[in-house]
């Protein structure tokens, strides 16, 4: 299954501690109910087993770029590479899946994640448990 979060992706933020308690920061939280709901809206089935997760982040294009790096942009030539971290990113995208998606994120044993440029700024997510043993996997 494969859904869309729109909008620009939060990182997974360090726990915050405030009176001897450490709590997940409001941001991140907001983040990952914006995963699960749409994880639901799209119908989305909570998977039993290992799964695979492949993360498609589109990043949106700095405002301010001359048409040719635009262009190159588009065609993956030039990566974004500025925060928030990739890994973050994926972090939170786990996190929100969890319990929705499939039971704890310790079911996920294949990971691929990249980001690109992008016209508008979202992230394709796709949660399998059939593809496992697809060609396409590394051996």
């Amino acid at each position: 299954m494969i859904i869309y979060i729109p909008g620009d992706p939060v990182g997974k933020e360090r726990p915050r501690v405030a009176n001897g308690h450490a709590y997940t920061p409001q941001r991140t939280k907001d983040y990952q109910s914006k995963v699960a709901w749409a994880w639901k809206q799209a119908g989305g089935p909570k998977l039993g087993g290992p799964v695979l997760m492949r993360i498609v982040w589109h990043y949106p294009i700095p405002k301010r770029t001359a048409k040719a790096e635009r262009a190159a942009m588009l065609k993956s030539e030039i990566m974004p590479t500025t925060r928030p971290d990739l890994d973050n990113v994926c972090k939170s995208i786990m996190d929100g899946l969890n319990g929705v998606a499939y039971d704890d994120d310790s079911q996920i044993v294949s990971l691929a994640a990249i980001r690109r440029y992008a016209e508008e700024p979202g992230v394709f997510v796709e949660v399998d448990n059939e593809r496992l043993h697809s060609d396409d996997l590394p051996r």
